[in-house]
């Protein structure tokens, strides 16, 4: 399955491949809403079977408790804790630990998408 991605500010896609590596797809665009022409880039990657693909805001991975941020090693392990799991229970789990790691309060948008070929 060939997926494309196009990126901005705030927003990161984080395939999990099947091997259990992590890639990031692409390099970061302008935020949106800020500038008449943002700068966006397409870039395309292919999934096999077994991988997944995760698009989360930035409210996911600076999710804050006290000086400490959620940071991207703490998505990556709760995507590693996902594993086996199918989309929607990635995503829902996800979400709990960004939510569980700030005190069940959030103080920025949290989104997260996951793809898994079937």
């Amino acid at each position: 399955m060939c997926v494309s991605v196009s990126r901005r500010a705030g927003t990161i896609s984080a395939p999990a491949r099947a091997d259990g590596t992590f890639d990031t797809i692409g390099d970061t665009g302008t935020i949106l809403g800020m500038l008449d022409r943002p700068f966006l880039t397409d870039v395309s990657t292919m999934l096999q079977a077994g991988d997944i693909i995760v698009l989360y805001t930035d409210g996911v991975t600076e999710g804050r408790r006290d000086r400490e941020f959620f940071d991207e090693e703490r998505l990556v392990d709760s995507i590693s804790d996902a594993a086996g799991a199918d989309a929607q229970e990635t995503a829902d789990r996800i979400v709990a630990a960004a939510l569980d790691f700030q005190r069940g309060e959030a103080k920025d948008g949290i989104a997260v998408v996951v793809i898994k070929p079937a």
